[in-house]
């Protein structure tokens, strides 16, 4: 560490000297001591989804940190090295993140003038496909510097990368003795789909003789995140589904459902049974802030938009069934995202103008006019650009001319 001048990089909040003392402190005999040095390191990098030089700089280290042996809390070095790759990754799963397509926009940008990256932010902005959403990116262009973005953007791609090189020490992790390790470092490899030959190889040696069912399920997701569509890794992704852990089924469906091109109705309703289940005593669970529904859910809406009527037909039959388990709230969320999946109704669409999955979806929430008129609801039609009014909805709905 000594090769560096760290004082000449920085930090979210000042001289990177500091993250070089933190970066001693994580191998120190004391574990409070580590436990401490690794929550300041995670603010320090990437403290409100920023990248930072000094972020760039601590991936080499905390990479070799996995790499050794008798290093201690390696694992904890694998959470914070998927924090430096792609930030929050609730983000990185609800936008559909291509990484191949992040690349060339950084590429492309990294070119551009400040007036013309000042002409593409009006245009996004004018773009927005509802007036609150328009309202709301003018905002936050107001408040942004177009150059600032513009570094950001290169700051995380060399973020991405420099742990995406460390990619052969993560499978090497997968055969550690610590489960912990092996669940981090599964975790860890989910976000490299450039690297997919790699790491199928890899996860299909691992799932083979994975015996901890925490350890499987995390597996199990991370082959449909880094290497879907792929025949090889779904039928061993699917031995899973036997399983008697149901934290190792759900996670099984939400492999399967991105290790294949076109999921069956069934393993969408697999799918949605962990969406809509009471998930909060699952445990030692990595992705979105440990919330195994809200990763089943992201998934859902992950999938191609091939998929939409499948999603459609199963949200309307557990809507039917009346479960008293499930949260309508949630189930007409979860139909509406699978009826607009880009996120809106284009602004001023008629009823005769949706597709007619999408006029599937609304026929089924107008039955339920008493829940309609619930002020959560009339919010959730507003944000998808319906007619969230009672009345002008149903006038809406008559639109079939």
């Amino acid at each position: 560490m000594d090769d560096l001048d760290w004082n000449s990089v920085n930090h979210l909040y000042g001289s990177g000297l500091e993250v070089r003392n933190l970066l001693e402190k994580i191998w120190s005999e004391s574990p409070a001591e580590r436990v401490s040095a690794y929550e300041e390191l995670t603010e320090l990098l990437v403290g409100d989804g920023m990248a930072s030089p000094a972020g760039v700089e601590a991936v080499p280290y905390l990479v070799d940190l996995v790499g050794s042996d008798n290093a201690p809390d390696r694992f904890a070095a694998c959470r914070l090295l998927a924090a430096i790759a792609v930030g929050d990754d609730e983000r990185w799963l609800q936008n559909r993140m291509s990484v191949t397509l992040i690349r060339a926009e950084v590429e492309r940008m990294s070119g551009l003038t400040t007036e013309e990256l000042l002409r593409e932010k009006d245009a996004w902005v004018s773009a927005a496909p509802t007036d609150e959403e328009r309202a709301a990116r003018g905002r936050s262009a107001q408040f942004a510097s177009v150059k600032a973005e513009r570094e950001q953007q290169v700051l995380h791609m060399r973020s991405y990368d420099a742990v995406m090189a460390g990619v052969p020490t993560f499978i090497g992790a997968l055969a550690a003795s610590s489960s912990t390790l092996r669940l981090y470092a599964a975790y860890l490899l989910s976000w490299f789909p450039e690297r997919a030959k790699l790491t199928e190889s890899a996860l299909a040696r691992a799932l083979v003789v994975e015996e901890d069912s925490e350890v499987a399920a995390v597996m199990c997701v991370s082959a449909g995140l880094a290497c879907g569509p792929n025949s090889r890794l779904f039928e061993l992704v699917k031995e899973r589904a036997r399983s008697h852990s149901r934290r190792e089924r759900w996670a099984s469906a939400m492999g399967q459902a991105r290790l294949i091109a076109q999921p069956s109705r069934e393993l969408i309703a697999d799918l949605y049974d962990c969406v809509f289940a009471r998930t909060r005593d699952i445990h030692n669970w990595p992705y979105v802030y440990g919330s195994m529904s809200a990763t089943a859910s992201l998934i859902a809406q992950s999938l191609s938009d091939k998929s939409s009527n499948e999603r459609i037909e199963v949200i309307i039959g557990r809507l039917a069934m009346g479960d008293p388990e499930d949260d309508t709230f949630r189930l007409f969320r979860a139909l509406l995202q699978a009826a607009f999946p880009s996120g809106s109704a284009p602004a001023g669409t008629p009823f005769r103008g949706l597709a007619a999955h999408q006029r599937k979806a609304m026929l089924a929430v107008a039955r339920y006019e008493g829940l309609r008129k619930q002020p959560e609801i009339n919010h959730m039609f507003r944000h998808f650009g319906l007619p969230f009014e009672h009345d002008s909805f149903n006038e809406w709905l008559k639109d079939v001319s």
